[in-house]
């Protein structure tokens, strides 16, 4: 490629010439996309009053030139840009959508204003592009951009009211500031958002910021998701929330708090067990509420998919879970496993977690309505997996409880515990109990006394003392 040069306008004589850049490099953008990312302004000009020069070509990561300009929030560039005749608003990113969607996400006031001076007024006059602007300043947790774009419809807040439309607008409520989630339930504008038919405007995809707007969430699930603390106090005490709405993956709030409190943690956001205690603490709040898998939260504290114990101050958590008198501490899931099976299958070795678990089988033993017999569908009790992990402490406080009287398999497996076997006083506390059945077959249909003599490492004073006991029980 021969190259030439240009002298900038209003140089001196003999000065530096800028290179005359290609239209559009090797890696895809261009001498603008480049100018505009360096914030060059004189360049910029140059490019501009280039006949030769498309300001519309759109990069990966870039987006068009003027997309750029405004994640930069540099009023003066995007004033240049638009003032361009050739400028296409209407060029979307897969990202970030159009390039005054992208404005809403990371610029000021004053670029938004900008381009509705400049004749980008669809705002003003098109429901969708409102609602898509929304959507776009929440996504970005822009707000000061939130409060203008709402100022914009006070005064005539129901007029966007549709019979045909039966859900309520979905926005994404993200911004660590309230005071434009407060505007929105101003008395003054009940604005109600009808869903739009996305196949018709975007028949081949959908930008994030559209897929966003239309994923099911309510505003309390993304203030949830976020684990934002006061924006879920806030939507809270608005009058008529459905704090037990489902987004489209079958969630509720107070379920999508706790499989996301173990991957999402930004200083910016509070600690997850605010959230979730907040949550527990609305009088409206079910938390017997299924998700797809058909968990409760019960079943999320208890499963392996949460690390509820890194919230600070579980313990309140927990205790505040289980004071709900509506809570159904056996409830199955998909697996036919209770909370109960699920806490004691889940493994851990560090200390924090291993508190956790006994603060947890402690506080579900003690419900007044738990089934400690329950089975789930490979006709397994929690004692039995207990008794698979090998979890001596927790068989000793599940074997406290006098409900238990299923042992099945997991009887014979207790005496292969040494500290069963040599302690004849707490082995005769388990034979001699009535509703023990010392005959009965296990799993695998082995009786206690084929597992007795299967022994190898038991002293045989043990085996001894063992056989004595069920001699004294009658076992057959």
């Amino acid at each position: 490629m021969p190259s030439c040069s240009r002298t900038l306008p209003g140089a001196p004589s003999g000065s530096r010439a800028f290179p005359c850049f290609p239209d559009e490099g090797e890696v895809g953008y261009t001498a603008l996309h480049l100018a505009v990312f360096r914030a060059h302004e004189t360049l910029i000009k140059l490019l501009l009053s280039q006949q030769t020069t498309n300001p519309n070509i759109m990069h990966e990561s870039f987006g068009t030139p003027l997309m750029e300009a405004c994640k930069q929030n540099r009023e003066d560039l995007v004033c240049l840009l638009i003032s361009h005749p050739a400028i296409n608003f209407d060029a979307q990113n897969d990202n970030t959508g159009t390039a005054f969607q992208t404005g809403c996400i990371y610029a000021s006031v004053s670029i938004i204003e900008l381009f509705i001076d400049r004749g980008f007024d669809h705002v003003l006059h098109d429901e969708r592009e409102w609602e898509l602007a929304v959507v776009a300043a929440l996504t970005g947790m822009n707000a000061p951009v939130l409060e203008f774009l709402l100022s914009l419809k006070t005064g005539s807040g129901n007029h966007l009211k549709d019979p045909k439309y039966s859900k309520v607008i979905r926005m994404g409520l993200v911004s660590p500031s309230c005071h434009g989630v407060e505007k929105l339930f101003n008395p003054t504008f009940r604005i109600q958002i009808p869903k739009p038919p996305w196949d018709k405007f975007y028949p081949e995809s959908l930008s994030k910021v559209q897929k966003y707007y239309n994923d099911g969430s309510t505003h309390l699930h993304i203030a949830a998701k976020h684990l934002w603390e006061e924006g879920v106090k806030l939507l809270l005490s608005q009058p008529g929330i459905d704090a037990n709405a489902k987004d489209s993956n079958g969630d509720t709030a107070l379920l999508l708090t706790n499989k996301v409190s173990c991957i999402y943690s930004n200083r910016k956001y509070n600690d997850p067990g605010t959230v979730f205690r907040s949550l527990l603490a609305h009088p409206g709040i079910d938390v017997n509420a299924k998700d797809a898998n058909h968990c409760t939260v019960l079943h999320l504290v208890c499963g392996s998919g949460t690390q509820c114990y890194h919230h600070s101050d579980y313990e309140s958590s927990i205790r505040l879970l289980f004071a709900n008198p509506e809570m159904d501490v056996n409830a199955k899931d998909s697996k036919g496993k209770t909370a109960l099976h699920l806490i004691c299958d889940r493994q851990g070795h560090n200390y924090e977690f291993r508190q956790y678990k006994n603060i947890v089988v402690k506080a579900i033993l003690s419900h007044r309505a738990v089934d400690v017999n329950a089975k789930d569908d490979n006709s397994d009790t929690a004692l039995d997996l207990l008794c698979q992990h090998m979890e001596l402490e927790r068989v000793k406080l599940f074997l406290s409880r006098q409900e238990i009287d299923s042992f099945t398999w997991t009887f014979p497996t207790l005496f292969q515990f040494p500290w069963i076997a040599d302690d004849e006083e707490y082995a005769r506390s388990l034979i001699c109990r009535s509703s023990v059945d010392i005959n009965a077959k296990g799993k695998y249909g082995n009786t206690i006394l084929h597992l007795i003599c299967n022994w190898k490492t038991h002293p045989i004073p043990s085996l001894r003392r063992v056989f004595n006991l069920l001699i004294d029980a009658k076992i057959d």
